[in-house]
């Protein structure tokens, strides 16, 4: 016995004979996750004597939406062409989602799908305390227990969009998500981010620094890193991390200093700045990494295209 929309049934019992109930089929192939609760407000939508509503009711419930799919003309009593014809239907009036990999997803798919990516994100947020961003990679492993790859990528440019998603570079965090410190942690992170900037172009490497203020570099460079975050220090490389504003001075030192020559050396740079090897060799290959310089051999130039 096969069932589709619309068919009438009857639930009978053998012995003896009697008629325990009957109705109408709705969907014939539920998916195994709804959850009962969920029935009697799908179960609504799908009796309506309209085509298109029907549709829109059991796409919504889909991770991705294909007109192939003979499975949705069993479902909703549609035939080929009404089916493809609701679908344009549906995008049209932006119930559907195109994306990046030419698929569909319903809107409402789509919300429930970025609810449940940052529930996760939260929850994983929480566990690498104090941190509060997640990579874009760590975030996208989670959503795939919630959907296919290219339902979490949309998930997540909609969570930016909306604001429910902070980006900073290759990294995601929870909107006015503060970090979780300890009190030991708060002090050894505002001791660490005062010995930065008051050292200004200078700064200690992370093994002085985790000297100075006493703490394991690796429990340190996890503050370094929330520091980052929060937008309160810059990462130059794995050892040395600058204030933004001290950053921004040596951008400004070396435009000069290129303006003056054309292109320039590391002796030049580090004369300009007024530091040694061990801060100017990580600041340039962060320079050339912004784009602010180009190297070629012992060299460096402005891009061609930057503005002087």
């Amino acid at each position: 016995v096969v069932a589709e929309y619309g068919q009438r049934f009857l639930i009978r019992r053998a012995s003896p004979a009697t008629t325990i109930a009957g109705g109408v089929v709705l969907d014939p192939c539920v998916p195994d996750r709804t959850r009962l609760r969920d029935l009697d407000f799908y179960a609504t939508a799908l009796a309506s004597n309209e085509p298109l509503d029907r549709l829109d009711a059991q796409l919504s419930r889909l991770d991705l939406v294909s007109v192939s799919d003979r499975r949705l003309l069993a479902r909703t009593g549609l035939s080929t062409g009404e089916l493809r014809e609701g679908v344009r239907e549906l995008e049209r009036t932006g119930c559907l989602v195109p994306l990046t990999s030419g698929d569909l997803v319903h809107r409402d798919r789509l919300a429930a799908v970025r609810h449940g990516l940052l529930r996760s994100a939260e929850e994983e947020i929480r566990r690498r305390r104090p941190l509060r961003m997640l990579p874009r990679e760590t975030l996208l492993r989670l959503g795939d227990r919630i959907a296919p790859q290219p339902v979490v990528e949309a998930a997540i440019c909609s969570a930016v969009e909306s604001g429910e998603l902070v980006q900073h570079g290759e990294k995601l965090g929870i909107a006015g998500y503060a970090p979780d410190f300890s009190k030991r942690e708060r002090d050894t992170y505002d001791a660490a981010l005062a010995a930065v900037v008051e050292a200004g172009m200078s700064p200690p490497t992370l093994r002085e620094l985790a000297t100075l203020v006493g703490c394991e570099e690796k429990s340190l460079q996890t503050l370094l890193s929330t520091a980052e975050e929060l937008g309160e220090l810059v990462r130059v490389s794995a050892e040395l991390w600058l204030p933004p504003a001290i950053l921004g001075r040596y951008v400004a030192l070396c435009e000069d200093k290129m303006n003056q020559l054309g292109s320039v050396t590391l002796s030049n740079l580090r004369e300009t700045w007024g530091v040694t090897r061990k801060w100017a060799v990580p600041v340039a290959e962060h320079l050339d990494t912004m784009g602010v310089t180009v190297r070629e051999g012992d060299v460096r130039r402005r891009p061609t295209g930057r503005d002087t």
